[in-house]
């Protein structure tokens, strides 16, 4: 799977945070590609804006980051994931 960088700004209910979408796995037919989402400084508390995110563009979290990094992984489909970035 080629590596590649989106970046991107999205906006949420009262959160407009910048973010990177990193594949993270490749995905097999069917499936939703698996990303780390890096959120941009100042976008508030992790932990809400993953919920936000998560409830508007759907897909299912593995983890949420708050030290190395301010973000969460997710698996989703590719068009869901375009409609993210």
């Amino acid at each position: 799977m080629r590596n590649r960088i989106l970046a991107l700004l999205t906006g949420a209910v009262l959160v407009a945070p910048a973010a990177a979408l990193l594949p993270a796995a490749p995905a097999s037919a069917g499936e939703g590609s698996s990303y780390v989402v890096q959120l941009a400084p100042g976008t508030g508390a992790v932990s809400p804006v993953v919920d936000t995110l998560v409830q508007r563009y759907g897909g299912a979290v593995g983890f949420t980051y708050t030290t190395a990094i301010r973000g969460f992984s997710v698996t989703i489909p590719s068009a869901d994931a375009a409609r993210l970035a």
